[in-house]
């Protein structure tokens, strides 16, 4: 703490204010695209999704490829980051093994480098010699040989590599058994999971969550879809609230009224599940993030250092991932990660002929970070300094060195520590929670929860008095639609 204030007061008496900045490295941790819901087994949505469950869908691509058109802007356009043209030195790509996220990844990337025109400069060309010796390793007496010599859309290319000139970007995925960087949250990666949650399940402050969440959500929703309400346990109803949220994220519509508190309700759930359950306390994120804190840290130190060129890594993976780091920062946000969210770390420095002091100008230079979350950018002084006040060193920045060495506090050997039977020694006892900033939130839901029942009960009593009861209707598929009368 000391070195972090002497660093904190040496920044304060630099006059930058004439520092030319530059951005060094960014790098990116991104949730994928717009999904298909994951589990059906209530079938809420009665929606039929063609590529099966859990899988990119258009309008996932179309936000990727959104979000790389943005990104192109700003390190490219803006910053001049990056080549106008990929430059294989320059760029990581990394997924974790779904299909949704090395998909998000490929039109994030499309949208980053889009195809280059064949009458622009940098598209790459062919020679004459290689036009008319371009062949594949068939015979010429094969019939496939003699349609490849008489393809009129080949014979078009003329010096083009193709049709349309895709820049090809490798995407690097490590299996998920082996990837301690994007999954050490998950139970096929570090089995130790299994244990930590179930006992943070059993702690008081989860149990008032439950409850809660039983009373004010859980049960009123089973009963308007007609599903027993005893087996909506806080796992059962994740996944529902999951395919509700994903319907409504694709532009679908729910074969079900939900209102505008109840669907408020259910996302600030799923806020609790990503930071307050899977992320518990302060010791279960900054275990799982251990090797992607390492790696953050030596990419950054490594680029200083000129170990490598790498300027932009990109990390395609899940809203568990982009929660993990945030909080492992002590940055919990109030809803759960959005699709296509990003969390990013931008390496800046200056150099210029400075005065500290008053004294003789001279030469220094300084680096820094910056995180941008959704194009938002979090402070950073908590983390680093021990105190939110924005007026120290730069607003909301953390100066490299100190965040550098408090990131790399604490790295765990998970991938040996995840297959301790006994791990008293890896985690400390979980002590009770309290609600924290969420109170507030869940308290005001609840009376307006309560003022619309109110409303809702006094009109259908008027209602029942002019008028018959209304036959119940059955709705086809995995529940019947009850209405309330």
């Amino acid at each position: 703490m000391f070195n972090s204030i002497l660093i904190l007061l040496a920044f304060q008496s630099i006059n930058l204010s004439n520092a030319k900045e530059q951005l060094e490295m960014a790098i990116e941790i991104c949730r994928h695209g717009a999904r298909s819901p994951v589990d059906q087994k209530h079938n809420v949505s009665q929606i039929y999704w063609p590529r099966g469950l859990g899988m990119l869908t258009e309008v996932g691509s179309r936000q990727q490829f959104e979000l790389g058109t943005e990104l192109r802007k700003r390190y490219i356009d803006e910053y001049k980051l990056l080549d106008e043209v990929y430059n294989p030195e320059q760029l990581l790509v990394m997924s974790t093994v779904r299909e949704r996220c090395f998909e998000s990844a490929q039109a994030q990337l499309q949208g980053l480098y889009p195809p280059l025109t064949q009458s622009s400069q940098n598209t790459p060309k062919l020679t004459s010699w290689q036009q008319t010796h371009v062949t594949l390793p068939l015979s010429s007496n094969d019939e496939d040989f003699k349609n490849f010599e008489n393809s009129d859309s080949l014979k078009n290319l003329n010096d083009s590599p193709g049709e349309i000139a895709y820049q090809n970007i490798p995407i690097y995925v490590q299996e998920e058994k082996k990837d301690f960087v994007l999954r050490g949250f998950s139970h096929k990666t570090c089995p130790i999971m299994v244990q930590r949650l179930q006992e943070a399940s059993q702690t008081q402050y989860y149990q008032d969550l439950l409850k809660y969440y039983q009373e004010k959500l859980f049960i009123p929703l089973s009963r308007k879809l007609n599903i027993q309400p005893e087996i909506m346990k806080w796992d059962e109803f994740q996944k529902m609230a999951d395919e509700i949220v994903l319907t409504l994220e694709n532009g679908q519509k729910l074969p079900f009224q939900l209102t505008e508190d109840e669907l408020k309700l259910i996302r600030i759930f799923m806020a609790d599940e990503f930071f307050n359950v899977k992320n518990y306390g302060q010791d279960i994120p900054w275990f799982t993030s251990s090797r992607l804190r390492e790696f953050i840290a030596d990419k950054m130190q490594g680029k200083l250092n000129n170990e490598h060129n790498q300027k932009f890594i990109i990390m395609s993976s899940h809203d568990s991932v982009v929660a993990m780091i945030l909080a492992a920062l002590d940055l919990r946000q109030d809803e759960q990660p959005k699709l296509a969210s990003t969390v990013i770390f931008e390496l800046w420095s200056s150099s210029n002929l400075t005065s500290i002091n008053g004294n003789l100008p001279l030469q220094s230079k300084v680096q820094w970070v910056k995180l941008l979350y959704n194009d938002k950018e979090l402070n950073l002084h908590t983390f680093c300094y021990g105190s939110s006040n924005s007026n120290n060193f730069m607003p909301n920045k953390c100066d490299f060195q100190t965040f550098q060495q408090k990131l790399s506090e604490n790295i765990y050997p998970i991938e040996k520590d995840c297959f301790e039977t006994q791990y008293s020694s890896i985690f400390q006892p979980l002590g009770q929670l309290d609600f924290g900033k969420y109170n507030q939130t869940i308290v005001a839901v609840a009376l307006l929860g309560f003022l619309v029942v109110l409303l809702v009960i006094g009109k259908k009593m008027f209602d029942n008095s002019l008028k018959k009861k209304q036959p119940k209707k059955n709705f086809k598929g995995g529940f019947k639609f009850v209405e309330t009368e």
